[in-house]
């Protein structure tokens, strides 16, 4: 009698190509796995990147945008100091108000951004204003009231400091108890002194919101020093 021994099935050429092809199944799914997993991290980094690189154009749009505005703001201020150096050049030393007030009509005519300037001062118990408006030659005259709650001609020149207002319906109540806007947004107050120590104050008015920034407020305090030492009678 003959015995044979029967090999194992994994030693069997078919055993082999089952093992041969499950080990190459589970290679296969886990390099799948692998590749799987590698794209999302690729993606997240590469969607990372995108976000830091839009993040960083957009900083660069703003600034410059901001340059942008500033370089407009120093052309601005550039031209209204220039202008506003002709005007003196064009008051003579020692001058009244009835010489000055013709040249400063100027303010309004030349492209300084000023739609409109008044000078005021009180007078009795009034708030009287005098100045100019684009468009119209003859002078604007008016009256109003001394109160310093409701007026800001009148707050600026008991407080006696400057405002630069950009939007005097956001801002006016800030300072007065009334809204002021006679049509324009814009707003410069600066007081003074007259020769004879009576306060007044130089008012710059524009139509836009914004018009104005701290630059043209210097520009304004310039002058109305100049008026100070340089004028030698009173506002009447």
């Amino acid at each position: 009698v003959t015995f044979g021994i029967r090999k194992s099935w994994y030693v069997t050429p078919l055993g082999i190509a089952g093992i041969a092809l499950i080990a190459g199944l589970f290679f296969w799914y886990g390099l799948r796995l692998w590749v799987i997993g590698k794209t999302k991290q690729l993606k997240r980094a590469l969607l990372r990147k995108e976000r830091e690189l839009s993040k960083k154009e957009q900083e660069l749009a703003t600034q410059i945008g901001t340059l942008k505005v500033q370089r407009q703001e120093l052309k601005s201020a550039g031209v209204t100091i220039y202008l506003l150096s002709r005007l003196l050049r064009q008051i003579p030393p020692r001058a009244t108000w009835k010489e000055v007030l013709p040249v400063l009509c100027k303010l309004v005519e030349l492209p300084t951004g000023m739609d409109a300037f008044e000078l005021a001062f009180e007078s009795g118990n009034d708030m009287r204003h005098y100045g100019f408006k684009k468009g119209q030659k003859a002078p604007q005259k008016r009256a109003k009231e001394f109160n310093e709650k409701d007026d800001l001609t009148s707050y600026v020149l008991t407080n006696k400091k400057p405002i630069l207002i950009h939007d005097i319906d956001r801002e006016a109540g800030q300072y007065i108890n009334h809204q002021d806007n006679k049509g324009f947004h814009s707003r410069i107050y600066v007081p003074f002194k007259q020769v004879n120590g009576a306060e007044a104050v130089l008012c710059v008015y524009g139509k836009e919101k914004n018009r104005f920034v701290q630059r043209d407020m210097t520009v304004l305090q310039i002058l109305a020093t100049f008026l100070s030492v340089n004028v030698i009678d009173e506002l009447r």
